[in-house]
């Protein structure tokens, strides 16, 4: 899966995120190719998508700063929670980033417990299938008067209440 991102590392172009199995990549734009390439080889980030998750089905500015900030989320049984991890645009990241890469001053973590939000249907999509959603939307209309963009809102959507009928955050 492939997904336009907007400008992820601060050069003013737009980038792009390739998704598969167990890894994405990040490739800055412009980006020039002939013929097949390895996104391996060729993107500027590898990113580890056992630690952090997939990618959110929308990415956006969460910090206002005008660059596009990128969200992974996760089930984490051990903890019997979802984690949603967002990396901040612009910033230096090592070329393999995974969640242990991640410096805190240039990310965030999110953990919401299972009674927070429900995720699973059933005992026996515990293997493997999340049935939320994980996106960003400008929604709010916040606005940072002095970086002069908006704020994007992080929305997390599940089809089951949680204990007080909510069915996700934003």
């Amino acid at each position: 899966r492939a997904q336009q991102l907007g400008d992820f590392d601060g050069d003013g172009f737009a980038d792009v995120l390739i998704s598969g199995p167990g890894h994405a990549f990040v490739v800055n734009g412009p980006m020039e190719t002939t013929g097949l390439q390895q996104a391996a080889i060729f993107a500027d980030y590898q990113i580890d998508l056992v630690s952090l998750g997939r990618p959110a089905e929308r990415m956006g500015d969460l910090n206002a700063d005008g660059l596009t900030d990128l969200v992974f989320y996760r089930y984490d049984a051990a903890t019997d929670s979802t984690i949603i991890t967002i990396l901040f645009g612009g910033q230096v990241y090592p070329r393999l980033i995974t969640a242990s890469s991640l410096d805190p001053a240039y990310s965030r973590r999110i953990v919401l417990s299972s009674s927070e939000l429900r995720v699973f249907e059933n005992e026996d999509a515990r293997n493997g299938a999340l049935d939320i959603q994980v996106m960003t939307a400008r929604w709010s209309g916040h606005y940072n008067a002095q970086s002069g963009y908006y704020y994007d809102d992080l929305v997390i959507v599940s089809p089951l209440p949680n204990a007080v009928n909510d069915y996700g955050y934003i």
